[in-house]
C-alpha cells in the first residue's frame, strides 16, 4: 500500500469486531455505513464512500496546427516561375560546392 501511495479509509467494524472491508485510497475520503438495498450481510456490513475529489486543472490550450491551403495557390504563376528555370544549367554541376541555389 505504501508504494502506490494508498491509505486505508474504512474503520467500520463488522458484527465480530473485525474489519473485512477495505476503502483504499491516496487521495481523500469519507467512509460510513449506509442502508442496504438488500438484507446485510453480518460479515459485510453495507458502507458508503466518498471520494472528496479535487477540481479539474484547467484543460491545456488546444497545439496550434498549420492548415495547408493548396486549392488558394496560384497554379498558373508557379508553372512560368518552373518553366522559366534553365534546368540543365543548375543540374549540369560536377560537385556540389559549384551548384547555384536557385
Amino acid at each position: 500500500m505504501s508504494f502506490s501511495n494508498l491509505l486505508q479509509h474504512n474503520y467500520l467494524l463488522n458484527h465480530n469486531n473485525r474489519m473485512l472491508d477495505l476503502v483504499l485510497s491516496n487521495i481523500s475520503c469519507s467512509v460510513e455505513g449506509a442502508e442496504g438495498l438488500v438484507p446485510a450481510d453480518a460479515h459485510h456490513p453495507p458502507l458508503r464512500a466518498r471520494v472528496l475529489a479535487a477540481p479539474a486543472a484547467p484543460a491545456l490550450p488546444p497545439a496550434p496546427r498549420t492548415v495547408r491551403r493548396f486549392h488558394a495557390a496560384d497554379y498558373d504563376a508557379v508553372n512560368t516561375a518552373l518553366a522559366s528555370v534553365d534546368w540543365d544549367q543548375h543540374l549540369s554541376v560536377d560537385c556540389i560546392e559549384a551548384a547555384k541555389i536557385i
